[in-house]
């Protein structure tokens, strides 16, 4: 039986005989660099990943995209389907300064500052995680304002600024805001997210690794505490009381 799956053609991943066509168990293979190899071979040069993707790669995010875009000057605006449902989108788009281009584990990648201004708002409320872990992971905010100088975009500024008082780096918020104020900006500071953080972000570790599993588990909580069985010995004592409680 065949032991491998096409994901396009010259391009195969291991795969159980017994696996059913629409079983997407063997896509743990199919990881992101996978697909940036696919995409060297599609553009060879010039070509970095959207600033979404740059963030969320980033912030520690290594979830298979179901669509994976790649910007580049040379790009088609093609789509390329693959397996389970997933692709690869090569846009035409100009491309960051290349001093704003990193690179990660061979992937090709916005810097952290020239992505946060280069994303859409609509990407801070649909992956408030993301966003939040990537900004814990920077302590200089010069960064982002020679960015933000440069552009002179009051708007993006006053959302990064909410942004970072958001998770209680007030101290940055504030930087941000004073100097596109010195610099004769119109800044209107918004709060991009929908809802506050109600716990404190440690600032000890800058590894986006650490702060992600704590918001996660803040979103996260009481669902799955629902989920978790009562204590044996929390119901022996709740039986207990309530013996006590008729004797009363």
């Amino acid at each position: 039986m065949d032991s491998s799956k096409e994901v396009i053609k010259g391009w195969y991943i291991s795969a159980n005989p017994a696996e059913k066509k629409a079983d997407s168990t063997s896509c743990g293979l199919l990881r992101t660099g996978n697909f940036v190899k696919i995409s060297k071979q599609k553009i060879w040069k010039n070509w970095c990943l959207s600033p979404e993707q740059s963030l969320s790669i980033h912030s520690g995010n290594w979830t298979i995209p179901k669509q994976l875009l790649v910007r580049s000057t040379k790009g088609s605006n093609n789509v390329t389907s693959l397996v389970f449902d997933t692709s690869i989108v090569d846009v035409n788009l100009t491309m960051p300064p290349k001093k704003e281009i990193v690179e990660k584990d061979g992937i090709r990648l916005f810097s952290l500052a020239y992505a946060l201004v280069s994303c859409t708002s609509n990407f801070f409320i649909k992956n408030p995680i993301d966003i939040r872990t990537a900004l814990t992971t920077i302590t200089d905010d010069s960064v982002i304002l020679a960015i933000l100088l440069e552009g002179g975009n009051s708007t993006v500024a006053g959302r990064i600024a909410g942004a970072f008082r958001n998770i209680g780096r007030i101290r940055i918020a504030d930087n941000i805001v004073q100097t596109m104020k010195s610099a004769g900006y119109d800044i209107r500071e918004t709060d991009p997210f929908s809802i506050k953080l109600q716990f404190t972000i440690t600032d000890r570790d800058v590894s986006p690794y650490g702060n992600r599993i704590i918001m996660m588990w803040q979103q996260n909580r009481e669902a799955i505490v629902k989920i978790f069985p009562k204590s044996p010995e929390f119901q022996k004592i709740k039986r207990l009381i309530c013996r006590v409680w008729r004797f009363l």
